[in-house]
């Protein structure tokens, strides 16, 4: 990250994720949801900004209080797309 820190090692940058679709329901197991949301990331800094297909792939554990809408986010992982791959859509 050198470069990319303040002299307090603060970010001196930004990201950006907008999703493109509803998210996509990839397993469930054990009450724990994987899903997946494509969109776009884009990061900015002070030398520029780029933008790229992406997806974010969602972790969540359902509630265990049958709220069908409420859980507890377990992991996040970034997918950058390149080219004509699939995992972005």
């Amino acid at each position: 990250m050198e470069g990319f820190l303040d002299e307090k090692g603060a970010p001196t940058f930004t990201s950006n994720f907008v999703g493109s679709h509803d998210a996509k329901l990839l397993d469930e197991k054990d009450g724990l949801l994987h899903l997946r949301i494509p969109g776009t990331l884009t990061q900015s800094s002070n030398l520029g900004r780029t933008t790229y297909r992406a997806a974010i792939e969602v972790y969540v554990l359902r509630s265990r209080a049958g709220d069908e809408k409420a859980g507890k986010i377990q992991r996040l992982e970034q997918i950058t797309c390149a080219g004509a791959s699939t995992s972005c859509q």
